[in-house]
């Protein structure tokens, strides 16, 4: 977590020479409120994910496929064509597949 960020913050930097202006304080503000917010949001994160296995984390990941595609079409109006949908329908019932075959598993497993 902290050299990903550390590289977001240098390539920023680098590509901002050019192009920064000082922000005013109210601006400041809401950053400051935006990294809180994101921090908290992360730590929230990390300890949920301690109460999962892997498999429910995977479906999890697999669902922002449909968010992604729902926010494109609401937000941005973009129509995802067949191919894209078809991709995504695959993922998102092998991730699926994967969750109930791994139940069944540790079913037959306890018994």
């Amino acid at each position: 977590l902290f050299y990903g960020m550390s590289f977001n913050i240098i390539a920023s930097g680098v590509l901002m020479v050019n192009a920064f202006i000082w922000p005013v304080w109210t601006d400041l503000i809401l950053l400051a409120f935006c990294g809180i917010a994101a921090g908290l949001a992360q730590l929230a994160v990390f300890n949920a994910l301690k109460f999962v296995t892997t498999v429910e984390t995977g479906i999890m990941q697999y669902s922002c496929l449909v968010w992604a595609g729902l926010m494109g079409y609401f937000v941005w109006h973009e129509v995802p064509d067949f191919y894209v949908i078809l991709g995504s329908s695959f993922i998102v019932l092998s991730g699926i597949a994967n969750l109930i075959h791994v139940k069944h598993a540790l079913k037959k497993a306890a018994v």
